[in-house]
């Protein structure tokens, strides 16, 4: 369970009693094959993680620009972490700027410690990992992961559309 200090004292009432639907569904494809989002979780405390990522031909080359992202989400504020990852695959190439690993391991490594963080600790934390690929934002719409994990959090943010699961 992530130990992350919310901006309320706000009591979290245990997901799996308020669960709209399993965490799960929100896994899906954003734009035919080539785009997507998966591995939400719900990581404790009001938060939710999940990663997008795409894939598109490089012009004029053999190789494809992928992107992968990772999102850490504050449900009850809206506040929005994004740890990006670009990079290149095409076997001619010399470099390899991949960190996805070196994210995953990153987040398992908060999420298991025993020391609190705040949302903005965690963004100093990912900026070292990542280099500038890092955003903190607010979100005013509700997230898939947040309205089947923790749907008493959303306050005033627009609702997520349970249609977007059906397409």
């Amino acid at each position: 369970m992530i130990k992350i200090v919310t901006i309320s004292a706000f009591a979290v009432v245990s997901a799996s009693a308020l669960s709209a639907f399993p965490i799960e569904r929100c896994d899906r494809l954003t734009f035919s094959h080539h785009a997507g989002q998966d591995d939400h979780q719900d990581i404790g405390n009001g938060h939710v993680v999940y990663k997008s990522w795409g894939s598109f031909p490089e012009l004029g080359g053999d190789g494809h620009v992928n992107s992968s992202s990772l999102f850490l989400i504050q449900c009850q504020t809206g506040r929005v972490l994004e740890v990006k990852q670009r990079f290149l695959t095409d076997p001619e190439a010399d470099t390899d700027y991949d960190h996805r690993d070196a994210v995953a391991a990153t987040l398992t490594s908060v999420v298991e410690a025993d020391e609190i963080y705040t949302i903005d600790d965690l963004k100093i934390i990912f900026d070292e990992v990542i280099d500038g690929e890092v955003q903190l934002y607010h979100s005013p719409r509700e997230s898939c992961g947040c309205r089947a994990a923790y749907p008493r959090l959303r306050g005033d943010k627009t609702p997520f559309d349970l249609s977007e699961l059906l397409q």
